[in-house]
């Protein structure tokens, strides 16, 4: 399965420079329904999951989610590990906690998919949301994050779908991630901002496609169900381990 491997760096030191603008420009992107993605993604990762992860959590969109349902009593998280390369990301992500004291423990964590810096089994959820596709090898990041997950812990994917069945839906897909990050880019940070945005549709291409997530799941015992939304465009997986990694 594929990843980003000789455009990684690029990607991150894109991610790095529009810190200040990354969720004003996924709101552009995604066309005001980014919120309501992670709601799903979130609703689904929570139930019954006491300690969770957030790989690659970016400034924290995820972990406000989650604080938001948890302040309602839809889900009751006793630990949030953010963990994400970037250093300015976790700044973001910290000031989070000082906002809702009363919020779940909130630990921080820099580090990468492919190496997880946490034993077998610590947890009982993880979710990756927009996040996988920038991985330096897809197949090394799934291995870890099912690793790291306890029997019957659940790991929830919120990502693009490509489909694999359908060139014309493919190059739709990629023509639409383009042409949506150079608004994004544009209108957020001007022309400097769509220099920086340039370079995120080649994460698309170099992107699994959405049935290799299901079948490299299914390899490591987890069952798989998928939903897409948003005419097939986006993609929520809920994989369930159900028994040890072969």
């Amino acid at each position: 399965m594929p990843g980003l491997e000789g455009l990684w760096w690029r990607v991150l030191e894109t991610l790095e420079r529009v810190v200040s603008a990354y969720e004003k420009a996924n709101i552009v992107m995604s066309m005001g329904t980014v919120g309501s993605l992670r709601k799903v993604a979130v609703y689904a990762l929570c139930r019954n999951a006491s300690t969770l992860l957030d790989a690659g959590s970016g400034p924290g969109s995820i972990v406000r989610v989650v604080y938001e349902l948890r302040s309602r009593g839809e889900c009751n998280p006793t630990l949030v590990v953010a963990l994400d390369p970037l250093l300015s990301m976790l700044y973001r992500v910290g000031r989070l906690s000082r906002e809702d004291e009363a919020g779940p423990l909130l630990e921080r964590v820099r580090g990468v998919f492919e190496y997880l810096p946490f034993r077998n089994g610590v947890f009982n959820g993880a979710i990756a949301s927009f996040a996988l596709r920038d991985a330096f090898d897809g197949c090394r990041a799934l291995f870890e994050l099912a690793r790291t997950l306890r029997h019957n812990g659940r790991l929830v994917v919120l990502e693009l779908n490509k489909p694999y069945n359908s060139r014309l839906r493919e190059l739709l897909a990629y023509l639409y991630f383009r042409l949506a990050s150079a608004l994004a880019g544009s209108l957020v940070m001007g022309y400097w901002g769509l220099k920086l945005y340039e370079s995120l549709p080649q994460t698309y291409r170099r992107y699994p496609y959405s049935i290799e997530y299901v079948l490299t799941l299914r390899k490591l015992g987890f069952v798989v169900v998928t939903r897409f939304m948003l005419a097939g465009t986006t993609m929520v997986l809920v994989a369930e381990r159900v028994r040890p990694k072969p």
